[in-house]
Order: C-alpha cells, then sequence, then structure tokens
C-alpha cells in the first residue's frame, strides 16, 4: 500500500505559524511520502472564509490519487521519536 500524509498551511501577515508548524512537519516527515501545500488551496477548493476547513476534504481527495493510506496532520502537529510505521499499519487495519 502507499502511504502519504497531507497537510495545508495558508500564512497570511498574522498566520505565519501555520507555514513554519509545516516547515517543522516537514523535517520530522523526512523519509514520508509528503503532499503539502503551501500558501495555496488543492485544484478547485473554495477559499477558507468562503467554507471553512473545505481545504482539508480537497487536499485528501487529491491526495487519494497517489497513494491508498492517507494521514492528515495539521501545522501544530508535534511528533514524538518513534516511527510512524504502527500508526500506519493501525489505520490499514
Amino acid at each position: 500500500m502507499s502511504r502519504c500524509v497531507v497537510n495545508v498551511a495558508i500564512g497570511g501577515r498574522n498566520q505565519q505559524k501555520y507555514i513554519v508548524g509545516q516547515e517543522r512537519l516537514r523535517n520530522q516527515l523526512a523519509g514520508e511520502t509528503l503532499r503539502f501545500y503551501t500558501n495555496g488551496y488543492p485544484v478547485g477548493c473554495p477559499e477558507h472564509h468562503n467554507i471553512p476547513f473545505a481545504f482539508k476534504a480537497y487536499a485528501l481527495k487529491e491526495a487519494s490519487a497517489y497513494a491508498s493510506t492517507l494521514l492528515w496532520c495539521d501545522s501544530c502537529i508535534v511528533l514524538g521519536d518513534r516511527p510512524l510505521e504502527e500508526l500506519w499499519e493501525k489505520i490499514e487495519a
């Protein structure tokens, strides 16, 4: 099975924390397949102020064309030292 971690980070003038968090995730997830959107939405996705959080569903749907097992991570997630293998296996089960 193919696996992919998905994240969207839009960072306006007062919201750079999302971009910083995404970059932290990118570094923590070295070796994983990532589908990250930085300061842009997935194709066809409405903006957050029009339909709040629609970007999550659109990003997951788009990622599903590339991987069979998906994991959404918000930008605030801080991963521990354990590898994701056990989590991937639980998701796939």
